[in-house]
C-alpha cells in the first residue's frame, strides 16, 4: 500500500501506484463525528512499522488515525493543543510512541495517539517543520524548526540546538 497526502485528503494505492482511491471517511468519536479527512488538506503521513494498518495523518484540523489502512479515520488529538499537525514521527521499536509537530512545538503520545502531552521543555512553543526518531536509539529525536535543528536524547524532556552550519529552512529525509 502507498499513501499520498493531498489537498483533498488521503489517497491510497494497493497496486504500487497504478490506481488511487480516496474513499476515506470519518468515524464517530466520543465528541461526536470527527471532521471528514477527505476534505482536509493532509500535511504529513506516518505508518506504524509493526502494524501497517495503523496510519496517521496530520492536517490543519488536527491529527487523524486510521486503524484499517486508511479506509476510515478518527480525529485523535486529546490533550493536543496543536491544531495544525505538520509532521509526525513514529518510534520504530515501540510504535505506540509517536511525536507530532506544528505551530506550537512538539507533542508526544505513548499510547498510539489516544492521548498527547507537550514535550517542548527547553524547546518552547516554536514552529516545527519536521521530526525524526533515531532508529537505533529512539529516545533521540530531532526537530527541524524555524530556528534551526534541535535534538533530544531524553524523548523530549530536554532539547538542545544542533545547528552548526545549517540554515533555518530545514526538513528531514
Amino acid at each position: 500500500k502507498i499513501y499520498a497526502g493531498t489537498s483533498r485528503g488521503v489517497a491510497r494505492s494497493t497496486d504500487a501506484g497504478t490506481t488511487w482511491r480516496s474513499d476515506v471517511s470519518a468515524l464517530p468519536t466520543s465528541a461526536g463525528l470527527a471532521p471528514a479527512i477527505a476534505v482536509s488538506s493532509v500535511l504529513s503521513l506516518a505508518i506504524d512499522p509493526l502494524g501497517p494498518t495503523n496510519v496517521y495523518a496530520g492536517t490543519a484540523q488536527g491529527l487523524f488515525k486510521s486503524f484499517d489502512a486508511g479506509k476510515r479515520w478518527f480525529l485523535s488529538s486529546p490533550g493536543f493543543d496543536l491544531v495544525t499537525t505538520r509532521t509526525i514521527a513514529v518510534d520504530p521499536i515501540t510504535p505506540a510512541i509517536l511525536y507530532a509537530g506544528g505551530d506550537l512545538g512538539v507533542y508526544k503520545s505513548t499510547n498510539g495517539a489516544a492521548t498527547w502531552n507537550s514535550v517542548n521543555g527547553s524547546l518552547g512553543n516554536i514552529f516545527v517543520r519536521a521530526l525524526a526518531v533515531d532508529p537505533l536509539t529512539p529516545t533521540t529525536v530531532y526537530a527541524a524548526t524555524a530556528g534551526g535543528v534541535y535534538r533530544t536524547t531524553t524523548s523530549g524532556d530536554f532539547w538542545f540546538g544542533f545547528n552548526l552550519g545549517l540554515t533555518s529552512s530545514l526538513t528531514f529525509a
